[in-house]
């Protein structure tokens, strides 16, 4: 499951890393995003949108979480709202609290991921984590390919269910 279409690119991504038989559900809260996938967006991700494996749903992350089916998936993308420092909707900062993390995590199967894409290191979310005892890995990356530096961080949680 990946929480937020943005321009299409990690679901591009994905849907090539993983093979022709990943099936990924696509959570986004704004029609307006699906619409400029579909069309402007097209050319730029693969018309990801159109792919056979892909299901969009229109909704709320924050709802999508309470509500999906425990151990729903393999692994849970997030990419939203610049990551643990809610820039653009206050409310997906519960997202980030250690009980919005749990509810993201309980909807992995055993020996799945979460993995959380940050706009950069956030220090506090770290200390969250580590306070809650939740295995994480944080990898620095790239914000685009030929950045000369990582600016942006990846959160891998693993699933210990």
């Amino acid at each position: 499951m990946i929480g937020g279409l943005g321009l299409g690119f990690t679901l591009q991504a994905t849907l090539t890393a993983l093979g022709p038989k990943v099936a990924v559900d696509v959570v986004e809260l704004l029609p307006a995003v699906v619409e400029w996938n579909r069309t402007h967006m097209a050319g730029l991700n693969g018309s990801c949108l159109e792919n056979d494996r892909v299901k969009v749903i229109e909704e709320d992350i924050n709802h999508w979480v309470r509500s999906a089916p425990a151990r729903s998936y393999d692994a849970v993308i997030l990419d939203v709202d610049n990551g643990p420092i809610a820039m653009v909707d206050r409310k997906n900062s519960s997202l980030y609290s250690e009980t919005g993390i749990k509810k993201l995590r309980r909807l992995l199967r055993p020996g799945g991921r979460l993995a959380i894409w940050s706009a950069g290191r956030d220090k506090p979310f770290e200390t969250r984590l580590q306070g809650a005892r939740l295995p994480v890995e944080v990898t620095p990356s790239r914000a685009y390919h030929g950045a000369k530096r990582e600016a942006v961080a990846i959160y891998v949680i693993r699933s210990t269910n």
